[in-house]
Protein backbone atom coordinates (compact mmCIF):
# COMPACT_ATOMS: atom_id res chain seq x y z
CA UNK A 1 0.00 0.00 0.00
CA UNK A 2 1.15 3.58 -0.58
CA UNK A 3 1.74 6.39 1.88
CA UNK A 4 4.19 7.02 4.69
CA UNK A 5 4.89 4.73 7.60
CA UNK A 6 2.66 6.98 9.69
CA UNK A 7 -0.19 6.42 7.21
CA UNK A 8 0.40 2.69 7.44
CA UNK A 9 0.17 2.65 11.25
CA UNK A 10 -3.00 4.76 11.13
CA UNK A 11 -4.53 2.33 8.65
CA UNK A 12 -3.80 -0.65 10.92
CA UNK A 13 -5.36 1.20 13.84
CA UNK A 14 -8.47 2.06 11.84
CA UNK A 15 -8.76 -1.56 10.70
CA UNK A 16 -8.70 -2.76 14.31
CA UNK A 17 -5.39 -4.60 13.94
CA UNK A 18 -3.67 -2.25 16.40
CA UNK A 19 -5.15 -0.88 19.61
CA UNK A 20 -5.12 2.88 20.14
CA UNK A 21 -2.35 2.55 22.73
CA UNK A 22 -0.22 0.40 20.39
CA UNK A 23 -0.59 2.88 17.55
CA UNK A 24 0.33 5.78 19.84
CA UNK A 25 3.35 3.92 21.22
CA UNK A 26 4.69 3.10 17.76
CA UNK A 27 4.14 6.66 16.48
CA UNK A 28 5.80 8.17 19.57
CA UNK A 29 8.80 5.87 19.76
CA UNK A 30 9.48 4.85 16.18
CA UNK A 31 7.92 7.53 13.95
CA UNK A 32 8.88 10.70 15.77
CA UNK A 33 11.57 11.61 13.23
CA UNK A 34 9.75 10.17 10.19
CA UNK A 35 8.69 12.56 7.46
CA UNK A 36 7.34 11.89 3.99
CA UNK A 37 8.80 8.60 2.69
CA UNK A 38 11.57 8.29 5.28
CA UNK A 39 12.44 4.73 6.28
CA UNK A 40 13.99 3.32 9.39
CA UNK A 41 17.41 2.93 7.80
CA UNK A 42 17.79 6.52 6.61
CA UNK A 43 16.60 8.34 9.74
CA UNK A 44 19.64 7.32 11.73
CA UNK A 45 22.79 5.46 10.88
CA UNK A 46 25.19 2.97 12.40
CA UNK A 47 24.60 1.90 15.99
CA UNK A 48 21.60 4.21 16.43
CA UNK A 49 19.77 2.56 13.53
CA UNK A 50 20.54 -0.90 14.88
CA UNK A 51 19.31 0.10 18.34
CA UNK A 52 16.07 1.55 16.97
CA UNK A 53 15.44 -1.55 14.86
CA UNK A 54 16.20 -3.77 17.83
CA UNK A 55 13.78 -1.83 20.04
CA UNK A 56 10.98 -2.12 17.49
CA UNK A 57 11.65 -5.84 17.04
CA UNK A 58 11.62 -6.36 20.81
CA UNK A 59 8.33 -4.46 21.12
CA UNK A 60 6.63 -6.50 18.41
CA UNK A 61 7.86 -9.77 19.90
CA UNK A 62 6.59 -8.75 23.35
CA UNK A 63 3.16 -7.83 22.02
CA UNK A 64 2.80 -11.13 20.15
CA UNK A 65 3.99 -13.24 23.07
CA UNK A 66 1.62 -11.45 25.45
CA UNK A 67 -1.28 -12.11 23.09
CA UNK A 68 -2.10 -8.44 22.49
CA UNK A 69 -1.08 -8.38 18.80
CA UNK A 70 -1.64 -10.88 16.02
CA UNK A 71 1.54 -12.50 14.73
CA UNK A 72 0.53 -11.71 11.14
CA UNK A 73 0.14 -8.00 12.00
CA UNK A 74 3.54 -7.85 13.72
CA UNK A 75 5.19 -9.68 10.84
CA UNK A 76 3.68 -7.22 8.36
CA UNK A 77 4.85 -4.20 10.38
CA UNK A 78 8.35 -5.67 10.51
CA UNK A 79 8.28 -6.17 6.75
CA UNK A 80 7.24 -2.57 6.08
CA UNK A 81 9.99 -1.26 8.37
CA UNK A 82 12.47 -3.70 6.80
CA UNK A 83 13.59 -5.42 9.98
CA UNK A 84 13.99 -9.12 10.74
CA UNK A 85 11.30 -10.66 12.89
CA UNK A 86 10.99 -14.02 14.60
CA UNK A 87 9.17 -14.83 17.80
CA UNK A 88 10.45 -17.74 19.87
CA UNK A 89 7.45 -17.76 22.16
CA UNK A 90 6.70 -20.13 24.99
CA UNK A 91 4.69 -22.46 22.77
CA UNK A 92 7.55 -22.87 20.32
CA UNK A 93 10.05 -23.49 23.13
CA UNK A 94 8.09 -26.59 24.05
CA UNK A 95 7.94 -28.01 20.53
CA UNK A 96 10.61 -30.64 21.02
CA UNK A 97 8.84 -32.09 24.06
CA UNK A 98 6.23 -33.87 22.00
CA UNK A 99 7.94 -36.98 20.56
CA UNK A 100 5.60 -39.91 21.27
CA UNK A 101 6.77 -43.06 22.96
CA UNK A 102 6.31 -46.29 21.00
CA UNK A 103 6.45 -49.69 22.68
CA UNK A 104 5.55 -52.06 19.84
CA UNK A 105 7.25 -54.27 17.28
CA UNK A 106 6.61 -54.47 13.55
CA UNK A 107 3.55 -52.50 12.60
CA UNK A 108 1.99 -52.61 16.05
CA UNK A 109 -1.81 -52.80 15.87
CA UNK A 110 -1.97 -52.01 12.13
CA UNK A 111 -2.78 -54.84 9.70
CA UNK A 112 -2.94 -54.35 5.94
CA UNK A 113 -6.36 -55.35 4.55
CA UNK A 114 -5.62 -54.48 0.92
CA UNK A 115 -4.14 -51.98 -1.55
CA UNK A 116 -5.20 -50.32 -4.78
CA UNK A 117 -3.12 -48.23 -7.18
CA UNK A 118 -5.42 -47.71 -10.17
CA UNK A 119 -3.55 -44.78 -11.72
CA UNK A 120 0.17 -45.23 -10.92
CA UNK A 121 2.33 -42.18 -10.27
CA UNK A 122 5.54 -42.14 -12.38
CA UNK A 123 8.57 -43.30 -10.41
CA UNK A 124 10.58 -40.48 -8.87
CA UNK A 125 7.69 -38.00 -8.89
CA UNK A 126 8.03 -35.40 -6.15
CA UNK A 127 5.62 -32.80 -4.84
CA UNK A 128 4.94 -29.95 -7.23
CA UNK A 129 2.18 -27.78 -8.60
CA UNK A 130 2.06 -29.82 -11.81
CA UNK A 131 2.88 -33.24 -10.41
CA UNK A 132 0.47 -36.15 -10.70
CA UNK A 133 -0.57 -37.31 -7.21
CA UNK A 134 -3.20 -39.06 -5.18
CA UNK A 135 -4.85 -36.76 -2.64
CA UNK A 136 -8.28 -36.69 -0.91
CA UNK A 137 -10.03 -39.81 0.44
CA UNK A 138 -13.49 -40.56 1.87
CA UNK A 139 -15.62 -43.64 2.44
CA UNK A 140 -19.14 -44.71 1.46
CA UNK A 141 -21.18 -47.73 2.62
CA UNK A 142 -24.41 -49.11 1.22
CA UNK A 143 -25.94 -52.45 2.18
CA UNK A 144 -23.19 -55.05 2.47
CA UNK A 145 -20.65 -53.18 0.36
CA UNK A 146 -18.06 -50.53 1.21
CA UNK A 147 -16.36 -48.15 -1.18
CA UNK A 148 -13.38 -45.80 -1.10
CA UNK A 149 -13.73 -42.45 -2.86
CA UNK A 150 -10.11 -41.88 -3.88
CA UNK A 151 -9.16 -38.57 -5.48
CA UNK A 152 -6.11 -37.85 -7.56
CA UNK A 153 -4.83 -35.25 -9.98
CA UNK A 154 -7.06 -36.58 -12.79
CA UNK A 155 -10.38 -37.07 -10.99
CA UNK A 156 -12.30 -39.48 -8.74
CA UNK A 157 -11.68 -43.24 -8.44
CA UNK A 158 -14.49 -45.27 -6.83
CA UNK A 159 -12.97 -48.46 -5.38
CA UNK A 160 -14.78 -51.44 -3.84
CA UNK A 161 -13.01 -52.24 -0.54
CA UNK A 162 -15.44 -54.87 0.76
CA UNK A 163 -13.28 -58.00 0.44
CA UNK A 164 -9.74 -58.52 1.74
CA UNK A 165 -7.02 -58.50 -0.94
CA UNK A 166 -9.67 -57.99 -3.61
CA UNK A 167 -9.89 -54.25 -3.94
CA UNK A 168 -10.96 -53.16 -7.41
CA UNK A 169 -12.01 -49.98 -9.17
CA UNK A 170 -15.69 -49.71 -10.04
CA UNK A 171 -15.55 -46.38 -11.85
CA UNK A 172 -13.27 -43.48 -12.72
CA UNK A 173 -14.76 -40.01 -13.31
CA UNK A 174 -12.39 -37.63 -15.08
CA UNK A 175 -12.29 -34.08 -13.69
CA UNK A 176 -10.09 -31.28 -15.09
CA UNK A 177 -7.64 -29.40 -12.89
CA UNK A 178 -6.82 -30.69 -9.43
CA UNK A 179 -3.09 -31.15 -9.83
CA UNK A 180 -1.96 -31.59 -6.20
CA UNK A 181 -5.24 -30.54 -4.52
CA UNK A 182 -8.55 -32.38 -4.78
CA UNK A 183 -10.82 -33.41 -1.91
CA UNK A 184 -14.15 -35.19 -1.35
CA UNK A 185 -16.88 -35.69 1.26
CA UNK A 186 -20.45 -37.02 1.20
CA UNK A 187 -23.93 -35.95 2.28
CA UNK A 188 -27.15 -37.95 2.59
CA UNK A 189 -30.07 -35.77 1.46
CA UNK A 190 -33.58 -35.85 2.89
CA UNK A 191 -34.73 -38.10 0.03
CA UNK A 192 -32.17 -40.76 1.04
CA UNK A 193 -29.80 -40.15 -1.87
CA UNK A 194 -26.14 -39.77 -0.94
CA UNK A 195 -24.05 -37.32 -2.93
CA UNK A 196 -20.29 -36.94 -3.13
CA UNK A 197 -18.88 -33.40 -3.39
CA UNK A 198 -15.51 -33.31 -5.13
CA UNK A 199 -13.69 -29.98 -5.37
CA UNK A 200 -10.21 -28.93 -6.42
CA UNK A 201 -7.75 -26.12 -7.10
CA UNK A 202 -5.19 -25.44 -9.84
CA UNK A 203 -8.10 -24.88 -12.25
CA UNK A 204 -10.23 -27.56 -10.60
CA UNK A 205 -13.94 -27.10 -9.93
CA UNK A 206 -16.79 -28.50 -7.81
CA UNK A 207 -18.43 -31.73 -8.98
CA UNK A 208 -21.53 -33.35 -7.51
CA UNK A 209 -21.83 -37.15 -7.87
CA UNK A 210 -24.98 -39.20 -7.17
CA UNK A 211 -23.75 -42.35 -5.40
CA UNK A 212 -27.13 -44.12 -5.31
CA UNK A 213 -26.21 -46.10 -8.45
CA UNK A 214 -23.61 -48.10 -6.52
CA UNK A 215 -24.67 -51.62 -5.54
CA UNK A 216 -25.16 -52.61 -1.92
CA UNK A 217 -25.39 -56.34 -2.69
CA UNK A 218 -23.85 -57.96 -5.78
CA UNK A 219 -20.40 -56.55 -6.62
CA UNK A 220 -19.95 -54.52 -9.77
CA UNK A 221 -17.49 -55.59 -12.43
CA UNK A 222 -14.10 -53.94 -12.66
CA UNK A 223 -14.53 -50.48 -14.24
CA UNK A 224 -18.21 -51.20 -14.87
CA UNK A 225 -19.07 -47.49 -14.61
CA UNK A 226 -22.46 -47.92 -12.90
CA UNK A 227 -22.99 -44.17 -12.45
CA UNK A 228 -24.35 -42.83 -15.77
CA UNK A 229 -23.30 -39.51 -17.24
CA UNK A 230 -26.43 -37.83 -15.88
CA UNK A 231 -25.36 -38.96 -12.39
CA UNK A 232 -22.59 -36.39 -12.01
CA UNK A 233 -22.31 -32.70 -12.85
CA UNK A 234 -19.77 -29.86 -12.80
CA UNK A 235 -20.97 -26.91 -10.66
CA UNK A 236 -18.07 -24.54 -11.35
CA UNK A 237 -16.61 -22.59 -8.41
CA UNK A 238 -13.14 -22.84 -9.87
CA UNK A 239 -10.26 -23.03 -7.37
CA UNK A 240 -12.53 -22.85 -4.32
CA UNK A 241 -11.86 -26.43 -3.19
CA UNK A 242 -8.46 -26.70 -1.56
CA UNK A 243 -10.28 -28.97 0.87
CA UNK A 244 -13.93 -29.89 1.44
CA UNK A 245 -16.03 -30.48 4.56
CA UNK A 246 -19.72 -31.29 5.02
CA UNK A 247 -21.86 -30.77 8.10
CA UNK A 248 -25.57 -30.67 8.89
CA UNK A 249 -26.72 -29.68 5.42
CA UNK A 250 -23.82 -27.30 4.78
CA UNK A 251 -20.97 -27.67 2.29
CA UNK A 252 -17.75 -25.86 3.21
CA UNK A 253 -15.35 -25.18 0.34
CA UNK A 254 -12.12 -24.32 2.14
CA UNK A 255 -10.03 -22.11 -0.12
CA UNK A 256 -6.85 -21.61 1.98
CA UNK A 257 -7.08 -17.94 1.05
CA UNK A 258 -7.83 -15.02 3.41
CA UNK A 259 -9.88 -13.15 0.81
CA UNK A 260 -12.08 -16.18 0.00
CA UNK A 261 -11.79 -18.09 3.26
CA UNK A 262 -14.47 -20.74 3.61
CA UNK A 263 -17.24 -20.59 1.02
CA UNK A 264 -20.45 -22.00 2.55
CA UNK A 265 -23.15 -23.63 0.37
CA UNK A 266 -26.60 -24.88 1.37
CA UNK A 267 -27.13 -28.61 0.75
CA UNK A 268 -30.54 -28.63 2.43
CA UNK A 269 -31.84 -26.16 -0.13
CA UNK A 270 -30.60 -28.18 -3.13
CA UNK A 271 -28.04 -31.00 -2.73
CA UNK A 272 -27.66 -31.35 -6.50
CA UNK A 273 -26.97 -27.66 -7.11
CA UNK A 274 -26.27 -26.08 -3.71
CA UNK A 275 -26.61 -22.28 -3.55
CA UNK A 276 -24.03 -20.02 -1.94
CA UNK A 277 -24.94 -18.73 1.54
CA UNK A 278 -21.99 -16.70 2.82
CA UNK A 279 -18.27 -16.85 3.50
CA UNK A 280 -16.17 -17.15 6.63
CA UNK A 281 -13.28 -15.00 5.47
CA UNK A 282 -11.22 -11.87 6.04
CA UNK A 283 -13.09 -10.18 3.21
CA UNK A 284 -11.69 -6.87 2.04
CA UNK A 285 -9.14 -6.84 4.88
CA UNK A 286 -7.51 -9.89 3.33
CA UNK A 287 -4.12 -10.51 4.91
CA UNK A 288 -4.88 -8.72 8.17
CA UNK A 289 -7.85 -10.87 9.18
CA UNK A 290 -5.95 -14.10 8.70
CA UNK A 291 -9.07 -16.22 8.12
CA UNK A 292 -7.45 -18.44 5.52
CA UNK A 293 -9.70 -21.45 6.22
CA UNK A 294 -7.25 -24.01 4.89
CA UNK A 295 -9.51 -26.68 6.35
CA UNK A 296 -12.51 -26.81 8.66
CA UNK A 297 -14.79 -29.07 10.65
CA UNK A 298 -18.11 -28.31 12.30
CA UNK A 299 -19.70 -29.69 15.44
CA UNK A 300 -23.30 -29.63 16.71
CA UNK A 301 -24.81 -29.06 20.14
CA UNK A 302 -21.65 -27.91 21.90
CA UNK A 303 -22.06 -26.41 25.37
CA UNK A 304 -20.67 -22.88 25.34
CA UNK A 305 -21.16 -21.18 28.69
CA UNK A 306 -24.39 -23.04 29.32
CA UNK A 307 -25.77 -22.35 25.82
CA UNK A 308 -25.88 -25.06 23.13
CA UNK A 309 -24.27 -23.95 19.87
CA UNK A 310 -23.21 -25.31 16.50
CA UNK A 311 -19.60 -24.41 15.80
CA UNK A 312 -17.18 -24.08 12.89
CA UNK A 313 -13.56 -24.89 13.75
CA UNK A 314 -11.29 -23.38 11.10
CA UNK A 315 -7.59 -23.97 10.50
CA UNK A 316 -6.53 -20.47 9.53
CA UNK A 317 -3.24 -21.06 7.75
CA UNK A 318 -0.69 -18.26 7.92
CA UNK A 319 -2.28 -16.75 11.04
CA UNK A 320 -0.89 -19.72 12.97
CA UNK A 321 -4.25 -20.01 14.75
CA UNK A 322 -7.20 -22.38 14.94
CA UNK A 323 -10.40 -20.37 15.30
CA UNK A 324 -13.88 -21.28 16.52
CA UNK A 325 -16.90 -19.50 15.02
CA UNK A 326 -20.57 -19.57 16.02
CA UNK A 327 -22.80 -20.93 13.22
CA UNK A 328 -26.04 -19.59 14.74
CA UNK A 329 -26.65 -17.16 11.87
CA UNK A 330 -25.12 -19.20 9.07
CA UNK A 331 -28.28 -19.02 6.94
CA UNK A 332 -29.09 -15.43 7.93
CA UNK A 333 -27.50 -12.08 7.22
CA UNK A 334 -24.35 -11.08 9.04
CA UNK A 335 -20.85 -12.45 9.44
CA UNK A 336 -20.00 -15.49 11.52
CA UNK A 337 -18.73 -14.46 14.95
CA UNK A 338 -15.40 -15.86 16.16
CA UNK A 339 -15.88 -16.82 19.80
CA UNK A 340 -12.53 -18.50 20.49
CA UNK A 341 -9.06 -18.90 19.02
CA UNK A 342 -5.84 -20.64 19.94
CA UNK A 343 -2.65 -18.69 20.67
CA UNK A 344 -0.68 -17.88 17.54
CA UNK A 345 2.44 -19.98 16.97
CA UNK A 346 5.36 -18.24 15.29
CA UNK A 347 6.33 -19.15 11.72
CA UNK A 348 3.70 -21.88 11.64
CA UNK A 349 0.84 -22.79 9.32
CA UNK A 350 -2.45 -23.86 10.92
CA UNK A 351 -3.22 -26.59 8.41
CA UNK A 352 -5.87 -28.97 9.79
CA UNK A 353 -7.72 -29.74 13.02
CA UNK A 354 -9.83 -32.44 14.64
CA UNK A 355 -11.40 -32.72 18.09
CA UNK A 356 -11.72 -35.56 20.57
CA UNK A 357 -15.17 -37.10 20.77
CA UNK A 358 -15.85 -35.56 24.17
CA UNK A 359 -15.09 -32.10 22.68
CA UNK A 360 -12.49 -31.51 25.38
CA UNK A 361 -9.40 -31.28 23.17
CA UNK A 362 -8.67 -29.70 19.80
CA UNK A 363 -5.80 -31.34 17.92
CA UNK A 364 -4.11 -29.11 15.36
CA UNK A 365 -1.82 -30.09 12.47
CA UNK A 366 1.01 -27.84 11.22
CA UNK A 367 2.46 -28.44 7.75
CA UNK A 368 5.56 -26.21 7.73
CA UNK A 369 7.37 -28.43 10.25
CA UNK A 370 7.66 -25.69 12.89
CA UNK A 371 5.98 -28.32 15.02
CA UNK A 372 3.86 -31.29 13.97
CA UNK A 373 0.72 -31.69 16.06
CA UNK A 374 -0.56 -29.45 18.86
CA UNK A 375 -3.14 -30.19 21.54
CA UNK A 376 -5.39 -27.55 23.12
CA UNK A 377 -7.84 -27.84 26.00
CA UNK A 378 -11.14 -26.44 24.73
CA UNK A 379 -13.24 -27.17 27.81
CA UNK A 380 -13.82 -23.42 27.64
CA UNK A 381 -14.49 -22.88 23.95
CA UNK A 382 -13.96 -19.15 24.31
CA UNK A 383 -10.46 -19.59 25.72
CA UNK A 384 -8.52 -22.51 24.18
CA UNK A 385 -5.49 -23.40 26.29
CA UNK A 386 -2.32 -24.93 24.87
CA UNK A 387 -1.54 -28.33 26.44
CA UNK A 388 1.30 -29.99 24.51
CA UNK A 389 2.86 -30.92 21.20
CA UNK A 390 2.94 -34.34 19.55
CA UNK A 391 5.36 -35.86 17.04
CA UNK A 392 5.69 -39.39 15.72
CA UNK A 393 8.09 -41.68 17.54
CA UNK A 394 11.11 -41.16 15.24
CA UNK A 395 10.60 -37.47 14.55
CA UNK A 396 13.57 -36.42 16.66
CA UNK A 397 15.92 -38.31 14.31
CA UNK A 398 13.88 -38.24 11.05
CA UNK A 399 11.73 -35.11 10.97
CA UNK A 400 8.78 -35.76 8.67
CA UNK A 401 6.05 -33.27 7.91
CA UNK A 402 2.51 -34.13 8.98
CA UNK A 403 -0.65 -33.67 6.90
CA UNK A 404 -4.13 -34.77 8.07
CA UNK A 405 -5.85 -37.12 10.51
CA UNK A 406 -9.05 -38.31 12.17
CA UNK A 407 -10.09 -39.21 15.71
CA UNK A 408 -12.14 -42.34 16.35
CA UNK A 409 -12.70 -43.38 19.93
CA UNK A 410 -9.33 -43.20 21.71
CA UNK A 411 -7.33 -43.42 18.49
CA UNK A 412 -5.83 -40.63 16.41
CA UNK A 413 -5.15 -41.86 12.86
CA UNK A 414 -2.60 -39.71 11.04
CA UNK A 415 -1.42 -39.37 7.44
CA UNK A 416 2.18 -38.40 8.19
CA UNK A 417 3.67 -37.73 4.74
CA UNK A 418 7.03 -39.60 4.50
CA UNK A 419 6.39 -41.38 7.82
CA UNK A 420 3.29 -42.98 6.28
CA UNK A 421 0.32 -44.03 8.43
CA UNK A 422 0.59 -43.61 12.21
CA UNK A 423 -1.78 -44.51 15.05
CA UNK A 424 -1.73 -42.78 18.44
CA UNK A 425 -3.57 -43.76 21.64
CA UNK A 426 -5.18 -40.67 23.19
CA UNK A 427 -6.58 -42.37 26.29
CA UNK A 428 -3.84 -40.82 28.46
CA UNK A 429 -4.60 -37.22 27.53
CA UNK A 430 -3.49 -34.68 28.53
CA UNK A 431 -0.29 -36.11 29.95
CA UNK A 432 0.41 -39.14 27.76
CA UNK A 433 0.01 -39.89 24.06
CA UNK A 434 1.47 -43.18 22.83
CA UNK A 435 2.19 -44.33 19.29
CA UNK A 436 0.71 -47.84 18.95
CA UNK A 437 0.95 -48.64 15.24
CA UNK A 438 2.27 -47.66 11.83
CA UNK A 439 2.58 -48.64 8.18
CA UNK A 440 5.28 -47.20 5.92
CA UNK A 441 3.05 -46.42 2.94
CA UNK A 442 5.65 -44.19 1.28
CA UNK A 443 9.10 -45.54 2.21
CA UNK A 444 8.20 -49.24 2.29
CA UNK A 445 4.78 -49.84 0.70
CA UNK A 446 5.58 -53.47 -0.13
CA UNK A 447 7.03 -54.15 3.34
CA UNK A 448 10.29 -55.47 1.88
CA UNK A 449 12.82 -52.92 3.13
CA UNK A 450 12.91 -53.90 6.79
CA UNK A 451 14.99 -51.34 8.65
CA UNK A 452 16.67 -50.11 5.46
CA UNK A 453 14.27 -47.23 4.92
CA UNK A 454 15.05 -44.25 2.73
CA UNK A 455 16.04 -41.02 4.47
CA UNK A 456 13.23 -38.66 5.47
CA UNK A 457 13.80 -35.47 3.47
CA UNK A 458 11.01 -33.32 4.89
CA UNK A 459 9.14 -33.11 1.57
CA UNK A 460 5.39 -33.17 0.88
CA UNK A 461 5.27 -36.79 -0.30
CA UNK A 462 3.53 -39.79 1.29
CA UNK A 463 0.56 -39.95 3.63
CA UNK A 464 -2.07 -37.39 2.56
CA UNK A 465 -5.36 -38.22 4.28
CA UNK A 466 -7.33 -40.87 6.17
CA UNK A 467 -10.96 -41.95 6.58
CA UNK A 468 -11.93 -44.13 9.56
CA UNK A 469 -15.75 -44.30 9.72
CA UNK A 470 -16.73 -47.26 7.56
CA UNK A 471 -19.14 -49.61 9.41
CA UNK A 472 -16.58 -52.43 9.32
CA UNK A 473 -13.99 -50.32 11.15
CA UNK A 474 -11.56 -50.33 8.21
CA UNK A 475 -9.33 -47.29 7.90
CA UNK A 476 -8.66 -45.83 4.44
CA UNK A 477 -5.34 -44.11 3.82
CA UNK A 478 -4.33 -42.12 0.73
CA UNK A 479 -0.62 -41.98 -0.14
CA UNK A 480 0.39 -39.34 -2.70
CA UNK A 481 2.60 -41.75 -4.68
CA UNK A 482 1.31 -45.23 -3.87
CA UNK A 483 -2.45 -44.81 -3.81
CA UNK A 484 -5.01 -46.43 -1.50
CA UNK A 485 -4.16 -48.51 1.55
CA UNK A 486 -6.91 -50.16 3.62
CA UNK A 487 -6.05 -51.12 7.20
CA UNK A 488 -7.61 -53.05 10.03
CA UNK A 489 -6.77 -52.02 13.59
CA UNK A 490 -6.14 -55.12 15.67
CA UNK A 491 -7.66 -55.19 19.14
CA UNK A 492 -9.78 -52.22 18.14
CA UNK A 493 -12.86 -51.75 20.29
CA UNK A 494 -13.66 -48.51 18.47
CA UNK A 495 -14.95 -49.94 15.18
CA UNK A 496 -18.14 -47.95 15.71
CA UNK A 497 -17.39 -44.29 16.40
CA UNK A 498 -18.89 -42.77 19.52
CA UNK A 499 -19.81 -39.71 17.50
CA UNK A 500 -20.58 -40.53 13.88
CA UNK A 501 -19.74 -38.27 10.93
CA UNK A 502 -22.50 -37.24 8.50
CA UNK A 503 -24.41 -40.35 7.33
CA UNK A 504 -23.12 -42.12 4.23
CA UNK A 505 -25.80 -44.76 3.79
CA UNK A 506 -27.03 -44.90 0.21
CA UNK A 507 -30.47 -45.23 -1.28
CA UNK A 508 -32.07 -47.23 -4.04
CA UNK A 509 -30.69 -46.11 -7.42
CA UNK A 510 -32.94 -43.61 -9.07
CA UNK A 511 -33.08 -40.59 -11.29
CA UNK A 512 -30.82 -37.65 -10.54
CA UNK A 513 -32.59 -34.35 -10.00
CA UNK A 514 -31.73 -31.27 -11.96
CA UNK A 515 -29.84 -30.73 -15.15
CA UNK A 516 -26.70 -32.42 -16.48
CA UNK A 517 -25.51 -29.11 -17.88
CA UNK A 518 -21.86 -28.53 -16.86
CA UNK A 519 -22.13 -24.77 -16.63
CA UNK A 520 -21.33 -23.18 -13.28
CA UNK A 521 -24.41 -22.56 -11.16
CA UNK A 522 -25.34 -19.02 -10.18
CA UNK A 523 -24.66 -17.89 -6.61
CA UNK A 524 -27.21 -15.93 -4.62
CA UNK A 525 -25.79 -12.51 -5.42
CA UNK A 526 -27.01 -9.00 -4.54
CA UNK A 527 -28.82 -7.06 -7.25
CA UNK A 528 -26.35 -4.19 -6.98
CA UNK A 529 -23.48 -4.95 -9.43
CA UNK A 530 -20.79 -3.52 -7.12
CA UNK A 531 -22.00 -5.54 -4.14
CA UNK A 532 -22.29 -8.62 -6.35
CA UNK A 533 -18.65 -8.21 -7.38
CA UNK A 534 -17.53 -7.78 -3.75
CA UNK A 535 -19.54 -10.86 -2.78
CA UNK A 536 -17.90 -13.01 -5.46
CA UNK A 537 -14.36 -11.81 -4.80
CA UNK A 538 -14.33 -11.29 -1.04
CA UNK A 539 -17.30 -13.28 0.25
CA UNK A 540 -18.98 -10.35 2.04
CA UNK A 541 -22.18 -8.31 1.41
CA UNK A 542 -23.83 -11.44 0.01
CA UNK A 543 -27.56 -12.07 0.22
Amino acid sequence: MGGTKKDFIEYLSAAGELSASQAIYIRKNFLIEYEDEATLTNVRSGEETMELAGNLRFYLEHEVESGTMNYSTARYIASVFDIGFSVANNIMRQAMNGVATADYTGNGNVKLFGRSNPDPVPAGTSFGINSKKYNGIWGYAVGDREYALQCNSRGLHIIDVTSANNLFRVQFISMPGGMTWRDVETYEASDGITYAYVAAQNQGELWVVNLSYLSGTVPHDVDEDPIPREGYVNRGRRNDGHTVSVYNGLLFLNTASPNRGCQILDLEDDPWDPPFIKAYSSGIFGFFGGKDCHDSIAKANVNVGGVTKDLLLSSDGNSGRFRIADLVNVRDRGNLQVIGETPAVTNSYAHFNVVTEDMKYLIGFEEFDSYDISVYDISDITNPRFVRFLQYSDDDIASARVHNGQVRGNYLFVAYYEAGFRVFDLSGLPNTITEVGKYETFRDPDQTNGNNLSTVTGQFNGGWNVYSFLPSGKVLHSDTNNGLFVFEIEGDDNSQPLVSPPPTVGATPGSTPGSTDEEESEEDLPDNPLLAFICQVFGVFCT
